[in-house]
């Protein structure tokens, strides 16, 4: 399986610039459970919430390569 994370990266070195893509986390709850918002920032953001940072980062990721694909699709 691909790291979202990663492949959004490359999507975006190979068609368009990746120097705006950053991303945006939050923290919610207890510190023994917490929950972690993270989000994609760019044209089109990506936007998930998990139990750790990095299942939310990838989740994110993937949802933002989703939208920008489908965003060429209808051009």
């Amino acid at each position: 399986m691909s790291n979202p994370v990663t492949s959004l990266h490359n999507y975006l070195a190979k068609t368009q610039s990746t120097s705006s893509l950053s991303w945006a986390e939050t923290k919610k709850g207890t510190d023994h459970a917490p929950t972690w918002l993270v989000e994609c920032k760019r044209v089109v953001k990506g936007t998930a919430e998990a139990p750790t940072i990095n299942q939310a980062k990838q989740e994110a990721a993937k949802k933002a390569l989703a939208a920008i694909k489908a965003d060429l699709e209808k051009k």
